[in-house]
């Protein structure tokens, strides 16, 4: 029952991510939702594989390895892309819950890693050492000169 998904029609709220399994367990649980006409239950046929997708450079679905996290799963797929913004990197669990990559990856989840937005331009620090030295220098040279004076 890993993965069920809930959907509530009322007030357009979509997709619940829910531990059917928990509430089964334990009723007082929270995800234990009062139902209301138009609400569904989903349970997926169980997926053996994590899909790992987005700037890694292989896309691809990956057999499921209990304790792994969403790095090993990244690394199975080429590791990040040139343009992967690695710390946005996220988990959508079967039961559609989004979690942050350090989650426990579950089998059928999906590892999504984001691109860096085109517009965000990444800090380029040997360009940047290379201007500071480069005023360091002639702030120097200046003031030599000017002693000499």
């Amino acid at each position: 029952m890993q993965g069920a998904q809930f959907y509530r029609a009322e007030g357009r709220a979509g997709r619940i991510g829910v531990s059917l399994e928990r509430v089964l367990r334990d009723s007082t649980y929270r995800d234990n939702l009062i139902l209301f006409a138009g609400d569904s239950l989903h349970v997926p046929q169980y997926q053996s594989v994590v899909v790992v997708e987005g700037a890694v450079n292989s896309p691809v679905a990956v057999a499921f390895v209990p304790r792994r996290g969403a790095g090993y799963y990244v690394d199975r797929a080429g590791g990040f892309a040139r343009r992967a913004d690695k710390g946005r990197t996220y988990v959508v669990q079967p039961n559609g819950a989004v979690e942050r990559a350090g989650a426990r990856v579950q089998p059928g989840a999906r590892v999504v890693v984001p691109e860096v937005p085109a517009d965000e331009q990444r800090t380029n620090w040997a360009q940047v050492f290379a201007i500071a030295s480069s005023l360091v220098t002639s702030l120097l040279s200046i003031i030599v000169i000017s002693r000499q004076l």
